[in-house]
């Protein structure tokens, strides 16, 4: 059982209509409110992506919940009608959006609605600094630093882990693991730090046989049970070819300079 943790919910789901609307699913709805872990933008509206955009099966849900996956499947679907959440089909689930999310604190906006990536600031007047797009506000000597750590979060609110990248490491580790079909919350996690390291696909896959086929168990209870021991090994590994080809083009520098000579 993950550790407890608070997580806020929007008091507007307070009203006769959300009561109808949602009803017995109200559980399923509030379990993709607490998975939630990034914001973004499309349109109009704001969703929620749940789980970093993991493919999420019925069963996962309903483990969780401790009801039947007959049960999630009904509510979902309810959910689905009354438009709370948007899903695209994947190899292994279906990966989840919740629609119109207010988990968290949205940034500040102007007066008309704009979003402070959208308006322009004037010294002379707050009201029309709230209209001006944010990124052209500029001091004498360029973007203020306020402005450089907004752009900043903002983007980082936007970027969104590739569900894809993340299921075939999922796959991998599984594969070589061979020891049980289920993904422990700290094993995605792990996965998911190793993906914001941006190191290639490929060489993530292909460093996962390596760890694997290197590795020496003593006896056959002894086997890579956690993929943050596969994520270090990643790291190690990638980071010392990293430094390892940097020496080589240093060297490579050298000698050149030497036939010019």
């Amino acid at each position: 059982m993950p550790e407890p943790f608070y997580f806020p919910i929007h008091s507007g789901l307070l009203s006769p209509e959300h009561r109808e609307q949602i009803g017995a699913a109200i559980w399923e709805f509030i379990w993709f409110i607490s998975k939630t872990t990034k914001e973004f933008q499309e349109g109009d509206e704001r969703l929620g992506i749940v789980l970093g955009g993991k493919p999420i099966k019925h069963a996962e849900i309903a483990i969780d919940l401790g009801v039947s996956e007959s049960t999630v499947k009904n509510h979902v679907n309810r959910l689905k009608k009354y438009k709370y959440i948007e899903t695209k089909r994947a190899p292994y689930g279906e990966i989840y959006y919740v629609k119109n999310s207010k988990k968290f604190k949205p940034k500040r906006q102007a007066r008309n609605g704009l979003s402070l990536n959208e308006r322009k600031v004037k010294n002379d007047l707050s009201e029309t600094r709230d209209r001006q797009n944010f990124t052209e506000r500029q001091t004498k000597n360029g973007l203020c630093n306020k402005d450089i750590k907004d752009i900043k979060k903002e983007e980082e609110e936007v970027l969104m882990i590739n569900s894809s990248d993340f299921q075939k490491i999922a796959d991998k580790f599984i594969q070589r693991r061979a020891k049980g079909l289920v993904l422990s919350k700290m094993d995605e996690a792990a996965i998911y730090r190793l993906l914001e390291d941006h190191i290639p696909l490929d060489k993530v896959l292909f460093l996962i046989d390596k760890i694997f086929d290197e590795y020496k168990p003593k006896h056959r209870l002894d086997y890579i049970a956690k993929f943050e021991y596969v994520e270090k090994g990643v790291l190690d590994r990638y980071h010392k070819e990293k430094k390892k080809a940097s020496n080589l083009d240093a060297l490579d520098e050298i000698a050149k300079k030497y036939e010019m000579e």
